[in-house]
């Protein structure tokens, strides 16, 4: 069971992102911290080209989170993205919404939501998966 932290990150990133989806085709990265409040804050990442790609803009996230997370100001972060997934070895590659997610408390998870979208335009959104990865925001606890 995630952090409930984690559990209002995705819920706001994913609204988001399929509201972009629908908006737009598509998505930039987006971001967004639990503050030490609780409050959920959006996060924009920009740099000075008009279409920078995603990396430069994954990077400058990654970025102001980790300095986010050492000064205190949050308790966790998450960045959503437009991604291409392979379920299995043997599946075609296929779109999904992918936010990754991490809480202070060293907790790190990558959520998919695979889409499709059909010839009248609307979205399909399948079942959500997790999968565990490493953390790299936030400082490691002190050890005992």
């Amino acid at each position: 069971m995630a952090h409930a932290d984690l559990d209002l990150l995705f819920d706001h990133l994913i609204k988001l992102a399929q509201k972009l989806l629908q908006e737009n085709g598509e998505f930039l990265p987006l971001g967004a911290v639990v503050e030490t409040d609780g409050q959920v804050r959006y996060v924009a990442a920009m740099n000075d080209k008009e279409y920078p790609g995603a990396q430069p803009l994954l990077d400058i996230l990654t970025a102001e989170f980790r300095s986010m997370a050492v000064s205190g100001a949050i308790r966790a972060s998450g960045i959503c993205l437009d991604v291409l997934v392979t379920p299995d070895h043997d599946a075609p590659k296929r779109d999904a919404i992918q936010c990754r997610m991490e809480h202070s408390n060293g907790e790190a998870l990558d959520v998919f939501m695979p889409y499709s979208k059909d010839p009248s335009g609307s979205f399909r959104y399948e079942e959500v998966y997790a999968t565990k990865f490493e953390g790299c925001t936030f400082p490691p606890p002190p050890s005992t």
